[in-house]
């Protein structure tokens, strides 16, 4: 990584587990756990790092800031990375964001803040205290699939409801090698999921973040984006 920019904070480890049997009833188990990576903090706090043996991860964390300053960063401790690992083939590239939308209250019809939403039966009562929806969309103008993840999780305050709208933009096949290629495919998948969340949400809900859209108009909630590679 960058000199002096990061510090570890923890290590990744990976553990297997595996049972053999034979015909006549005997078995035998072995167990393996191995360190894969590291997990780093910048020291200014704005991101962590995940450095492993099998992918690089770059998390951007609060205060957000603007996809470029990210996506620079990101360059610089991708180049260190691939430069020490010297990775094989990148078999996946990926932009994710994970945004956490505040609603007013807990009396709320969801189809007025999201596009898309569960659907209950009408058969059945119309109120659910929870819910987990996953949609996975392809989207072949990046040759890439959208997974949509959704859910509520607990609010910050009594008095609002909290919806999680998680969007991981990613491409596993034909996938480019080289730098200028990677991060190009890295760019048409960042304005991919820009455009899935804009078809996800309403005007009720722009008009909610419009206040962070001054602050952030690139970014809203936690960004990740990450390479995976095999390592010959």
């Amino acid at each position: 990584m960058p000199d002096g920019e990061y510090e570890a904070i923890e290590e990744i480890h990976e553990a297997n587990a595996m049972l053999e049997t034979s015909r006549d009833g005997a078995g035998a188990t072995s167990f393996r756990h191995s360190i894969i990576g590291f997990k780093m903090r910048r020291l200014d706090g704005r991101s962590i790092l995940q450095s492993r043996i099998n992918g690089f991860t770059d998390s951007r964390l609060r205060p957000y800031d603007q996809w470029e300053s990210f996506r620079d960063e990101a360059k610089l401790a991708w180049a260190s990375y691939r430069a020490a690992t010297l990775p094989a083939v990148i078999s996946r590239l990926a932009v994710r964001y994970i945004n956490r939308i505040h609603l007013p209250n807990s009396l709320i019809e969801l189809d007025d803040f999201f596009a898309t939403t569960p659907s209950i039966a009408p058969e059945l009562p119309q109120r659910f205290g929870g819910f987990f929806m996953q949609l996975q969309i392809p989207f072949d103008e990046v040759s890439g699939t959208a997974m949509i993840n959704q859910t509520i999780v607990p609010p910050n305050t009594e008095d609002t409801v909290s919806v999680v709208l998680d969007i991981d933009l990613f491409r596993d096949h034909d996938v480019p090698q080289t730098e200028d290629s990677i991060w190009e495919c890295l760019e048409q998948l960042h304005r991919a999921e820009n455009r899935v969340f804009e078809a996800s949400i309403t005007e009720a809900t722009r008009r909610l973040i419009e206040p962070l859209r001054v602050a952030w108009p690139s970014l809203i909630g936690q960004a990740l984006k990450y390479a995976d590679n095999s390592t010959s």
